[in-house]
């Protein structure tokens, strides 16, 4: 389990001490249930504040601290005294009408700002939890204690666990979506709580059915910055070409071209040659004042494009 805290401190020392007794409760039997709490301390909800809002994956939570111990009784109409001492709802007459108010707050601050929708808010659970312990009970409706519980620091753990509502899921982008409207931040004074990030997708985003598991594992955290900090630190080795492979290329690809130079002086030995030859002037025809001067010979035969073709050879004249 991990329980993630978010708000702000109490103003009075012993609400503070009774949140820190709280968590320490829902740590000892929470803690290998595999369920994940968001817990928000001390926030506006539509006016009122709250002591204490606890997200579930099906279920949300209003908490209410009261400081006493004893013998509990009282009506949703009437006082409630425990161990004979008046217990007070805020302004209100007693703890079930304050709470009642505080889960309309809620209802009506997140229809306000248009969260949770597509889910029956109207199953937000209330819960008294006294310092205690506390025996006895309040006397309320059928109705109403579907919704309203009363428990101590000892019994508290036990209270959440039971309450769920098929009609109510509470994803994390919901969740995500709730804490940027509040506009609250993670308590760092600690309490018990686990202080890592909240892991969430963005709202509104959500999971398919399949991927419906809350995603709030701080394994899963620790394992992501873990391999990021692996890959990071990865040493790149650039295996080098080896020059053998670069030198034969090169022999080969030079051996290919002597080879068709080769062919080609084969097949064409006299290329030009035989052209320029057939311009000369034909020796018999020259019977007479023979014999003739070499250069009358080749001066009008040899012209500059044919003579190019000799470069650096023999002539046979």
């Amino acid at each position: 389990m991990s329980i993630l805290l978010y708000g702000q401190q109490a103003d009075r020392t012993h609400e503070n001490q009774m949140l820190r007794a709280f968590i320490d409760a829902l740590q000892v039997d929470w803690a290998h249930t595999g369920k994940d709490i968001v817990l928000i301390a001390n926030s506006m909800w539509n006016g009122v504040e709250l002591d204490l809002v606890c997200i579930l994956p099906t279920a949300i939570i209003i908490v209410d601290f009261k400081h006493y111990s004893g013998h509990l009784e009282g009506t949703e109409n009437g006082p409630w005294r425990v161990g004979g001492v008046e217990v007070k709802g805020g302004s209100k007459k007693n703890p079930f009408q304050q709470l009642r108010d505080n889960k309309f707050a809620v209802i009506n601050w997140l229809k306000n700002n248009n969260l949770l929708s597509e889910q029956n808010i109207g199953h937000i659970n209330a819960a008294v939890v006294f310092s205690g312990p506390i025996d006895g009970a309040a006397t309320i409706s059928v109705k109403a204690s579907y919704w309203f519980h009363t428990t101590d620091l000892l019994r508290c753990a036990t209270t959440l666990a039971d309450i769920s509502s098929a009609e109510l899921k509470i994803y994390p982008g919901d969740i995500r979506a709730i804490l940027d409207c509040l506009g609250v931040q993670g308590i760092l004074h600690y309490y018990g709580q686990a202080n890592y990030p909240l892991k969430l997708i963005s709202a509104p985003q959500r999971l398919s059915d399949s991927e419906q598991k809350y995603m709030l594992d701080s394994e899963c955290e620790a394992k992501e910055n873990q391999a990021k900090q692996d890959v990071s630190q990865t040493a790149v080795i650039h295996v080098p070409r080896k020059r053998m492979s670069v030198l034969f290329k090169s022999t080969l690809v030079l051996g290919c071209l002597f080879v068709v130079i080769a062919i080609f002086s084969q097949l064409y030995p006299n290329k030009g040659h035989s052209d320029a030859m057939q311009q000369l002037p034909s020796l018999e025809s020259q019977t007479d004042g023979f014999p003739m001067q070499l250069e009358q010979i080749i001066s009008p035969a040899f012209q500059q494009s044919a003579a190019a073709l000799y470069v650096d050879q023999e002539v046979l004249v």
